[in-house]
């Protein structure tokens, strides 16, 4: 599924269950259907998940597995280029 990639952060922590979560929390945006203009979310990618070299406004790529957690994630462009109808 092709996102815009609005912005990112590390997360290194211990949660209330004493488990370490580790990763990056990514904010996206992506066409959905029944949407006028972009959804926005957020997703987490697990540390030890292989990222690009990720910058916000690229567009990336995200495979999803049957459990809905993003397994895989590629760039699809480096840049966004917004129509203003000019």
């Amino acid at each position: 599924m092709e996102m815009i990639l609005l912005g990112y952060k590390n997360l290194d922590f211990t949660n209330k269950e004493g488990e370490l979560v580790k990763g990056t929390q990514a904010f996206v945006s992506f066409a959905e259907e029944g949407v006028e203009g972009k959804r926005a979310d957020k997703l987490f990618f697990r540390d030890g998940l292989e990222l690009p070299n990720l910058k916000p406004g690229m567009t990336i790529d995200v495979v999803f597995n049957r459990k809905g957690k993003p397994e895989q994630v590629t760039v699809a462009s480096a840049s966004q280029r917004i129509n203003l109808g000019k």
